[in-house]
């Protein structure tokens, strides 16, 4: 499982078209692979475009809006 390989670097809150939103809601109820509390885990299958104003020196990315999905990449492909 990839739960401890990877950790939340931001949440993405602007960006996202309505149709997007409930494409990426269906979807994630699939690929659920943990939940704790108030976060739920998804196995990474799913790439996507972001743009943030600035990365923090804990590596946090600020102000992220959602640019698209990216369907050509596989997430083992990114490091």
């Amino acid at each position: 499982m990839y739960i401890y390989k990877y950790r939340p670097v931001a949440r993405v809150e602007f960006g996202f078209k309505p149709n997007e939103k409930a494409a990426f809601r269906e979807t994630a109820k699939q690929i659920v692979a943990k939940v704790e509390r108030d976060m739920m885990w998804l196995e990474p299958r799913l790439c996507c475009k972001v743009q943030y104003l600035e990365k923090t020196t804990s590596g946090s990315l600020r102000i992220v809006s959602f640019k698209g999905f990216d369907f050509d990449k596989v997430p083992e492909a990114i490091n």
